[in-house]
């Protein structure tokens, strides 16, 4: 068993990786346009940026054990 994970820290906006043998190969960010006004912006829509991860690869030589 390798228990591995990577879950976006939103504090930080940084993705935290904990390894076990797996990590996220690429990341790419996103912008979602919601249905609801933006609070700062009044008369637009609010955008959101999320993180997606791209696939992992796994026994990655950087982990430790």
């Amino acid at each position: 068993m390798c228990p591995s994970s990577a879950k976006l820290n939103i504090a930080k906006m940084m993705v935290d990786v904990e390894c076990g043998c797996c990590m996220p190969v690429t990341l790419h960010k996103k912008e979602l346009k919601m249905p609801c006004q933006d609070p700062e912006l009044p008369g637009k829509r609010l955008v959101m940026e999320i993180i997606i991860f791209g696939g992992c690869v796994c026994n990655y030589d950087g982990c430790t054990h």
